[in-house]
C-alpha cells in the first residue's frame, strides 16, 4: 500500500528535480542578459522571446529527460503492474509545462514539440522497464 501511493510521489519528486537542473544547466549554457528581473512576468516574457532557438532547446531536454526519468521511477517503485503511475506522473509534469507555456509566450515550434516530448518520454520510458517492455 506504501509503495502505491510513494510511487507517483518519488516520480514526480525526481522528475521535477531532473527538470530544475538540466534547466539550471541550460541556464549557464544561455545566461540571461544583465539586468533581467527573474520575478516579473512582463521581464521574463521579454527574456523568453529573446531566447535563441538553442536555449528553449535546452528546456526541451529537460522536460524529456524530466519525464523520462519521473515516469520510470514511479512504474519501478509501484509494486503491482499498474500504468497509472506512469501515465499520473507523466499528466502532471505536462499540467506543469502547460503552466509554463501558458504564462510566457512561446514560439509555436515549441509548443508542438513539447507535446510530441512528453508523449515520447513517456513511451520510451515505459520501454526501459522490463516488465513493460512487451506489454500490450
Amino acid at each position: 500500500m506504501l509503495r502505491t501511493i510513494l510511487a507517483p510521489l518519488a516520480g514526480l519528486l525526481l522528475g521535477g528535480l531532473v527538470v530544475v537542473l538540466v534547466e539550471a544547466g541550460g541556464h549557464l549554457l544561455f545566461p540571461p542578459p544583465e539586468g533581467v528581473d527573474l520575478t516579473d512576468p512582463a521581464s521574463l516574457a521579454t527574456l523568453r522571446a529573446q531566447m535563441p532557438p538553442e536555449g528553449l532547446v535546452t528546456v526541451l531536454a529537460a522536460w524529456f529527460l524530466g519525464t523520462f526519468a519521473g515516469v520510470w521511477t514511479a512504474l519501478r517503485v509501484h509494486p503491482e503492474r499498474a500504468r497509472w503511475p506512469g501515465y499520473a506522473v507523466a499528466a502532471l509534469l505536462a499540467a506543469g509545462a502547460a503552466y509554463t507555456i501558458a504564462a510566457l509566450p512561446h514560439p509555436t515550434w515549441f509548443i508542438g514539440l513539447a507535446a510530441l516530448v512528453y508523449v515520447v518520454a513517456t513511451w520510451a520510458a515505459f520501454r526501459a522497464v522490463p516488465s513493460y517492455a512487451t506489454a500490450d
